[in-house]
């Protein structure tokens, strides 16, 4: 699952035990190399996995007239899409910043995991 990173920015806002540790860890997840500029998820476009930073950056965009707008950027460890869980469709374009590796998280299996603890739940901010 998530990078390591992941868990360690997780650990920094909540106090996550070793058991919750591993079951981050245990949830599968896939990875991908993007080029610079690639779009990674559109705005507009149903999500059905969170994205996370394995290396590299990202960042969260939207046209405006006729220039793009950036309206965040992420860093490794950190899951920006993980808002997708509750709201669809994606509200702005995911877009890599140089080259970068991304993992990727099924929505069915992010849930399962956060259905399972209240404390993860609450600190990572995915309540419902």
């Amino acid at each position: 699952m998530p990078h390591p990173k992941f868990i360690e920015r997780l650990q920094s806002i909540a106090d996550v035990s070793d058991g919750e540790r591993r079951q981050i860890a245990a949830v599968p997840s896939t990875r991908r190399h993007v080029a610079d500029a690639d779009i990674v998820l559109r705005q507009g476009e149903a999500a059905s996995h969170c994205v996370f930073v394995v290396s590299g950056f990202l960042y969260q965009a939207r046209i405006v007239g006729d220039r793009r707008q950036i309206l965040s950027f992420h860093i490794p460890g950190d899951m920006p899409c993980l808002h997708t869980l509750l709201i669809s469709p994606m509200d702005a374009d995911l877009v890599s910043l140089g080259p970068t590796t991304v993992g990727y998280v099924a929505h069915g299996q992010l849930k399962q995991l956060l259905d399972g603890s209240i404390h993860l739940s609450a600190s990572s901010g995915a309540r419902r």
